[in-house]
């Protein structure tokens, strides 16, 4: 398992020094409750473009790619390890796939009835539509973007169905977006979506922090799926068993840098009430001083 960083508290990092430097490189990133999991990659730029690293993820309804920054100073935090399920031999063009799949101006549905993998991207990124499309989570599309680059990460027949945690985390999904929805009026998700999701059966969910933890890791059993055909068949990809002791992993390691930033942000508040007693405290000694020498004049 690649080590975690924290954006907040990580001015620099070999990775970070990568993804904005000259080089290719590719992180996987979380959210402060690791409850969204992203890619993190440079653009390389085209037609006279500039560099810059891009966020890739799906949030409800699209694929989006903004320009991403890992400047400390940046508002709210992230987390991000480097990617190590991609070699550095296919890194370059794994990255030009990821460009052509976020070129994709396409609307995908938000759903939690993935319970293995349809081939939404064609090898150079290009997305197909297939019929009767499966709907998405930011989890399941990222495990779907490494499929249509001949990389299956999991193997889903050996996902729990209906978990008991999993049908929480629907059911307090659906209760927060309804809220939204009565709020605010508008929604990415309708309320017949949030019904669908809610009516979903069989639920099969693979969760942000075990994608992470395999995009952070070394390859799966099975290598890349463009393998000889006539050698011996090999697993494909990590079984829940496998991917549940990744996460374990990967949440030790999130839990040990959300416990250091929580630190440095306490070690940093402390230092600026220090500083600011000490100016209160200079301007109360200067205005007795002041008062006094009024006084005695």
């Amino acid at each position: 398992m690649n080590e975690i960083y924290s954006r907040k508290i990580t001015p620099s990092s070999p990775l970070k020094d990568r993804l904005e430097g000259d080089g290719a490189a590719l992180a996987v990133g979380l959210n402060h409750d690791a409850s969204h999991v992203s890619l993190v990659y440079p653009d390389f730029g085209a037609n006279g473009e500039p560099r810059q690293i891009r966020q890739l993820h799906f949030l409800a309804d699209k694929i989006e790619s903004p320009p991403f920054s890992l400047d400390p100073k940046e508002r709210g935090n992230f987390f991000y390890a480097e990617a190590g399920c991609v070699d550095e031999d296919n890194l370059v063009g794994f990255i030009g796939y990821l460009m052509a799949v976020a070129r994709n101006d396409v609307e995908l549905r938000y759903g939690v009835d993935w319970d293995d993998y349809q081939k939404l991207f064609e090898g150079d990124g290009t997305y197909i539509m297939p019929e009767n499309a499966y709907g998405l989570t930011c989890a399941s599309f990222l495990a779907e973007v490494f499929y249509g680059y001949s990389m299956k990460l999991f193997h889903m027949p050996t996902w729990p169905k209906d978990h008991p945690d999993d049908k929480v985390w629907r059911d307090a999904l659906c209760k927060s977006r309804l809220e939204a929805l009565e709020q605010r009026g508008q929604g990415r998700l309708s309320r017949e979506q949030i019904q669908e999701i809610q009516d979903t059966t069989p639920l099969v969910r693979l969760r942000p922090n075990q994608a992470a933890a395999a995009i952070a890791s070394s390859p799966p059993p099975s290598p890349l799926i463009r393998q000889d055909p006539d050698a011996p068949k090999k697993p494909e990809g990590w079984t829940h068993e496998q991917t549940q002791k990744l996460a374990e992993e990967l949440m030790l390691n999130f839990s040990e840098a959300v416990d250091a930033q929580a630190k440095a942000e306490a070690k940093e508040k402390a230092e600026a009430d220090a500083r600011a007693k000490a100016d209160a405290d200079a301007k109360a000694k200067a205005k007795a001083d002041a008062k006094a020498k009024k006084q005695a004049s």
